[in-house]
Formats: structure tokens, sequence, C-alpha cells
């Protein structure tokens, strides 16, 4: 596979009106960007009975019956966001600036007013007294053991890219789906158009006997350890939880941290297959009003950008990272809910919006233009023991890219070894006298 930068759009917060026509205008933007594929979130039309919520929706405190991940017709595209004429003008647009757009399969469960109940009770699971089961967000499980319900969505599949010209799947809670659907399913597309994009929510290296990449893994979760406790920025951190990762507010956690989840991960997957990124819909909910980037502020966003970028793997951005944005973005608000929660644009315009915008640009420049990036190997560097400095480097053949990241907010000095840094490539708030970087608060260097 060509190397990727994907970036996921969340059509509800992407724009004011939430819909796929709105977000068709920004395509422009997006590949001025210079990203290569769209992962386009759900949105399938979802049930809007108020009973059987999930949690994280009730807790979110929006009264909006529809979450996105509670689908009620798999062929139909949801009112709120227009209509399927709206999703082929939205992918004919992308694909019209060489942008490859992933639609999002929710295929673990369904909402209890899906439209083949009627007639398939029986792609339901049951349990021994015939009652339907649920998952842990209270909504009904699919049953894969069903050769019907396979193939109802196997043809799914098919229809999403012989009828809509779709580039793949981001495949939601891929692993609690049967490997062998998915290796099926993939097949049939192919067949199609054998150059399709396949992505699992997940970290199984057994499931990229199906899948071309995979995230969800011990890397993003050991960014926002390391970025996030109360050393950091001087304050707590009050939110508990990025989707389901634990932040424990006493513990210092550091650069190291990251290395061993790097580590960890390499063992289970190549990490060419992996998703690098920081954020992504269910951690900016989860967050609330302290997001990373709200929480220790921009310099600390661009340098994790800058690992993201030069780390092995694809790096993803979310909705509004490419411009500093740090607002509340609820995964359950929409239009008709109170307040705004969309991404503010107008950002764009600010001193900070301006330099992240480019800081972007630049790093998907550099990814693009140095194969050490994106095929090279990655060695950590020997450097004064530092646990407060992520340094490694990438190399392959004759070219090498080394990186420099402070993780804190304090004023880190490193003292290089066998380490000889050429012309700087991106930076911020680092300089480097002889074999000495010092980086300031999140400061950062990228170097020949």
């Amino acid at each position: 596979m060509k190397p990727l930068v994907i970036y996921q759009l969340y059509a509800r917060n992407f724009t004011n009106e939430g819909t796929l026509a709105a977000a068709e205008k920004m395509v422009p933007h997006l590949a001025d960007l210079g990203i290569d594929a769209v992962y386009l979130s759900a949105i399938n039309k979802a049930d809007d009975q108020q009973e059987g919520q999930s949690p994280r929706q009730i807790a979110s405190g929006m009264n909006n019956p529809k979450n996105p991940y509670r689908i009620v017709d798999y062929y139909a595209v949801d009112e709120e966001y227009g209509t399927t004429e709206d999703l082929k003008s939205f992918i004919k647009a992308c694909h019209s600036a060489n942008i490859k757009v992933l639609i999002d399969l929710v295929y673990m469960h369904c909402g209890p007013n899906a439209v083949f109940l009627k007639d398939h009770p029986n792609f339901i699971k049951r349990n021994e007294k015939g009652e339907m089961m649920l998952t842990p967000y209270g909504f009904l499980l699919l049953d894969f053991d069903d050769k019907e319900l396979r193939e109802y969505l196997w043809r799914n599949m098919e229809y999403y890219i012989k009828e809509i010209d779709a580039d793949g799947f981001r495949c939601d809670v891929a692993e609690e789906v049967p490997l062998d659907f998915w290796k099926e399913g993939f097949k049939r597309v192919k067949k199609i158009k054998p150059d399709l994009i396949f992505l699992d929510e997940g970290g199984m290296s057994s499931y990229l006997e199906a899948f071309d990449l995979l995230y969800g893994g011990g890397v993003e979760g050991a960014i926002n350890r390391t970025f996030i406790h109360k050393n950091n920025a001087g304050k707590p951190h009050k939110v508990k939880t990025y989707h389901f990762i634990p932040i424990d507010k006493e513990t210092v956690y550091n650069a190291e941290h990251i290395k061993e989840a790097w580590l960890k991960t390499h063992k289970k997957a190549p990490l060419c297959s992996t998703i690098n990124n920081a954020e992504n819909h269910d951690i900016a909910n989860d967050a609330y009003e302290e997001r990373l980037e709200a929480h220790l502020g921009p310099n600390a966003g661009e340098a994790i950008l800058a690992f993201l970028f030069t780390l092995d793997g694809i790096p993803m951005i979310y909705n509004g990272n490419e411009f500093a944005d740090s607002g509340r973005r609820s995964m359950f608000w929409n239009r008709f809910c109170r307040g705004n929660m969309s991404i503010d644009w107008s950002n764009l315009a600010t001193e900070v919006g301006k330099r992240r915008l480019q800081v972007v640009k630049n790093l998907i420049r550099i990814r693009k233009n140095r194969k050490s990036l994106t095929c090279g190997d990655l060695v950590w560097a020997d450097h004064s023991g530092s646990k407060t400095v992520l340094g490694f480097s990438r190399n392959y053949e004759n070219e090498t890219t080394h990186i420099f990241i402070n993780t804190t907010a304090k004023v880190q000095k490193t003292k290089l070894q066998n380490i000889q840094p050429g012309k700087v490539l991106a930076s911020n708030n680092a300089t480097i006298d002889k074999n000495t970087i010092t980086l300031l608060p999140y400061g950062y260097v990228i170097t020949e």
C-alpha cells in the first residue's frame, strides 16, 4: 500500500450545517492540506427511539436520541446528513481532488427498529429464552452464525463499492465480528475495485489477514497518558478516561511509556499497518471541555502532531486538528440540539490557526518527500537517558531523519550520542548547539 495521510471527518461537527453537502464545500480545504483519504464517520440512518440509549449518550446531556452508531438502515443515508445523492456527490468531489473515501461500517449491532427485523428476526442474537441479546451499549447484537445475515451484509458492502463508488471501509469494533466474515466480504468487493482500503478499529494482528490497517492500539493511549498528567500543566486533569483509557492523575507518565507502548504494539503487528492518532470522535467526545489541546495548549498539540507524522505508521488527523480546534465536540450533538458544538472555522484566521495550518501542511509535505518516514526503520535515540524527551531516528538507504520531542511543560536539554543532526526540517521552541538540543515546553525538532 502507498503511504497515506488520513483525515477523519465526523459530519455532525465538521460544519455548522452538519450535512454532506456542506462537507463537500470543504473538499478544496482538505485537498490543500495534502491528505490522501477521508474516513467518513457513520452516516447511515440511525434509530430515533428514546429508549435504549447508551450510557455515554445519556451522560452527554445532549438529549438527542440519534446515535450514529445505532443504525436502522444500512442502505440509507440519515436525513440529518442529506441524501444518497449527496453522499455520491461528496465522494465524486473527493475523487476529483484525488482523495479516497472510506465508509464507516457498523456491523456488530443495530438499532431496535432496524428495517430488516420484521422480515428477518433471525438476524439478531437471542438467548435460550428467545430474548434479544444486547451489547454493553444496549444495542441489538447481530448474529453472524446466520448465513442469511452474512449475505445481506456482504451485499451491503458491494453496494457501497458498486453504487456509491467508495474506496474502502473503516469497520466499527471490527474484532467483535468474525474474521472469516471480513475475509469473504473484502474478497468480493476487491473483485469490483482492487485498490480498496480496509481499516479495523482494533489492535489484533490476526485481523491483518483481512484488513490493511489497525487503529486504537497502545500508542494512542500512551500519548494521552504521557502528555496529560497533573505535573505537565500544573493543574489536575478532571477527565478520568479517554475512550476507556484510564488516566491516573497520581502517576507521572513519561516518554518511556510511549516507547514501551510502541515496542508492545510492534510485537503484535508491523507498525506500517497501524494508524497514528491522538484524537478521534470517541476521544474528543470523552474529554468534554478538557481535550488534550485545550488542557495543554497549541504547542503541545503541535508536538504531538510532529510525533504522529514521523512515527512509523499512518498518521490520521481528526476534525479541526489542522487549525488547533479545542472546543467540546460531543459525538451526540447535532444542529437540532442546544448550543453549537461544530468546529469553529473562524479559528483558521487566528494566529494560532494560521500557524497550525502551515505546520500540518509542512508535516504532510515532509512525510511524503522523505522515504525514511514512510519506509524507514525506527531506532530509538541514545541520549542521556532522558525519560521526558522522545528521541528517535528513521533510516532508509542513505537517508536519515532525526526527531526529538519534549513531552513536558519544562525546559529539557538532551545531549546527543552518535548523532549528527543536519538541516532542520521543522521545529518549534528548539535550538541545537553542537551535541546538545534545548527544548522549551513541548518543543520539538525534526532534522536531516
